[in-house]
């Protein structure tokens, strides 16, 4: 039986982007926070999807810097957008589309999530 491997990008050191974003990751989670009672659900999606831009390899401080230009395609309810946008910063700029019916979605659909955050704080 073949022993699964991990991808080279999930192995390979930190990057200042993925350092930076992980630093940050409670100031992110605050612009979609859902329920301020429960802080540590939007956090935890947030370090996950910081790790997953990390292990896609797209974190490399050349790939995406404070002021690139990215299309998101696919961004459901945006939790990886959130991360995109602060890896680019304000001179950046992040496009981010999803093809699916505004009625997708639990526990909120993709309209109710594109419609605006639900604000609060994150520690």
């Amino acid at each position: 039986m073949a022993t699964l491997q991990p991808h080279p990008a999930a192995t390979s050191k930190t990057t200042t982007t993925t350092s930076q974003l992980l630093n940050r990751a409670p100031t992110i989670a605050s612009y979609a926070l859902q329920d301020p009672a429960r802080p540590e659900i939007e956090l935890a999606q947030v370090r996950h999807r910081i790790r997953l831009i990390s292990a896609w390899g797209i974190d490399d401080d050349a790939i995406i810097a404070p002021g690139s230009r990215v299309l998101e395609l696919g961004c459901g309810q945006g939790t990886a957008t959130t991360v995109l946008a602060e890896a680019v910063g304000p001179a950046g700029h992040v496009d981010a589309v999803d093809p699916g019916a505004p009625d997708y979605g639990a526990p909120f659909t993709l309209a109710e999530a594109q419609g605006g955050g639900g604000g609060g704080s994150v520690n």
